[in-house]
């Protein structure tokens, strides 16, 4: 198992363009992270694990660094989804800024998301034998992708 983490580790580390010492600070606190949640999920205790911090803080890499674990060393079915994903389009929060306040055609202010497709996604994630599409966000345009550039997945997910 130690090879096969290790393997995942250095790849992860590659793919992602992550500083060396990213392995070490992973060993360390992450696999065991990623240990007691691979539990969690085995005693039905969790199926969805939540990650917060601040814009650039590492949320999507430890997210990513997670779903890899569970899948390549506990041999779980994972899927790490974002927030950002699931914001509104443009044109929908154009519209609230101007019939509610202005604030509202920036992404992330409160109301921003599609909060039906993001609990819907994930229904289907846990539940729906199938394919599962999860939407994506193109934030250098600010506008939700189009349905056939959305990620497809295997359902249901552990």
């Amino acid at each position: 198992m130690h090879r096969t983490m290790d393997e995942g580790l250095a790849t992860f580390v590659a793919e992602e363009q992550l500083p060396r010492g990213y392995i070490d600070t992973a060993r360390r606190w992450f696999v065991p992270l990623a240990d007691e949640v691979a539990r969690a999920i085995g005693n039905r205790e969790l199926k969805i694990l939540g990650i917060v911090g601040a814009q650039g803080s590492g949320k999507s890499t430890l997210a990513g660094l997670l779903a890899m674990l569970l899948n390549r060393v506990h041999g779980l079915r994972t899927v790490a989804v974002s927030l950002d994903d699931f914001y509104l389009t443009r044109a929908q929060r154009q519209r609230l800024a101007e019939e509610i306040h202005p604030l509202l055609i920036t992404r992330g202010v409160p109301g921003t998301h599609d909060l039906p497709l993001a609990m819907g996604t994930l229904d289907t994630l846990l539940a729906q034998p199938g394919e599962a599409t999860i939407p994506g966000f193109d934030k250098s345009r600010d506008e939700r992708k189009s349905k056939p550039e959305w990620s497809r997945v295997a359902a249901p997910v552990d």
